[in-house]
């Protein structure tokens, strides 16, 4: 069973970046710890910075969310030193943030039903905050999702975004059905989201799975529903098209952090169910064919800890794994790695 619900970033870097063929070899480095042990923040890379929302530092049926947003400037030294930005207007967990334009923008998500966090409520609000090096604006409420939903997946591509699944929350705490709806809109560069419309359903019910983008098309990667295959559409203002199925992720897992690297695309650890933790440390990699299939997968140097439910933006050629669960804990630990010598 899984700890909390999934934070999702999908970054993808522009131009011809990707790792060497046949490396194996990733030597992580730790970095400024999080100022909070957690899981399930959501956390965007943006112009040398991160900046991470929300969370759940609680475990089980003990939940204790946070509105606690924080940022710091990123480099090949590392993670600088945290700040606390502007706080998100409600604590929550499971949201899935994405950033354009030079905004943040965040969707979903579950909040606490009452002051003692003892359960929670999926939701359908959406806010945006502009980022900047001292942090993120005041945040602005814009158009609510079409549900109430968490452990989604929201992409964005040609300043459209795009969200995959999820959860949809019930009328009463801790309940929820997983769901195959996708939706799309428009972001605008002062901070607002468009009409939302549905599109092409996923093509099963998927809830905690990572989808990226690479050249205008959209991988989505495991989740709850995990033996089923990864699968690929195009995307474009008319919403997403046709799903493909592709090469399979190695392992069964969802809570797993997927990044994109050029045409590569890479996940991090996640909940396997097995021993000793019931989370891993594999990282994997996958390169982007002309056709759209991916390639075999295939393994890196492990990450220094077992670890799910973390956030891993790429920005600059850096990889940046930030706090999570490690089967028996919140951690606040984080640890990144130099791509471009892969």
């Amino acid at each position: 069973m899984a700890i909390g619900s999934v934070s999702v970033l999908a970054n993808t870097l522009k131009g011809n970046a990707a790792l060497k063929s046949g490396g194996t070899s990733l030597a992580w480095l730790p970095t400024t710890p999080y100022p909070i042990a957690l899981h399930s923040s959501s956390c965007v890379a943006y112009n040398s910075h991160l900046y991470c929302v929300g969370g759940n530092s609680g475990s089980g049926a003990n939940f204790s969310y946070h509105s606690n947003a924080y940022y710091s400037n990123i480099s090949n030294l590392g993670i600088g030193k945290w700040a606390a930005a502007n706080s998100y207007p409600v604590p929550i967990n499971g949201e899935s943030c994405v950033t354009e334009f030079g905004n943040i923008y965040c969707i979903g998500g579950t909040t606490a039903s009452n002051s003692t966090n003892l359960g929670y409520f999926a939701t359908n609000a959406t806010y945006s905050g502009e980022l900047s090096s001292n942090g993120i604006s005041t945040w602005s409420a814009t158009t609510p999702y079409p549900i109430s939903v968490y452990a989604h997946s929201c992409v964005v591509d040609n300043s459209y975004v795009y969200c995959i699944g999820g959860t949809e929350g019930g009328s009463t705490a801790q309940t929820g059905t997983i769901t195959d709806l996708t939706f799309y809109a428009k972001l605008a560069a002062n901070g607002s989201i468009g009409l939302w419309k549905e599109t092409t359903p996923y093509p099963f019910n998927i809830t905690g799975g990572e989808c990226d983008v690479v050249n205008n098309n959209v991988y989505c990667i495991r989740g709850t529903a995990n033996d089923y295959p990864t699968y690929f559409a195009q995307l474009s203002s008319s919403g997403i098209g046709t799903w493909h199925s592709t090469t399979s992720y190695p392992i069964n897992i969802e809570g797993g952090s997927c990044s994109t690297y050029g045409t590569d695309i890479i996940c991090f650890g996640g909940f396997d169910g097995l021993p000793p933790s019931g989370y891993d440390n594999y990282v994997y990699y996958s390169t982007v064919r002309s056709n759209g299939m991916l390639t075999k997968w295939t393994e890196l140097q492990s990450y220094p800890t077992a670890f799910g439910f973390s956030s891993c933006p790429i920005e600059n050629g850096y990889v940046y794994c930030i706090a999570g669960w490690n089967g028996t804990a919140n951690i606040n630990s984080t640890n990144y790695e130099n791509l471009s010598s892969v």
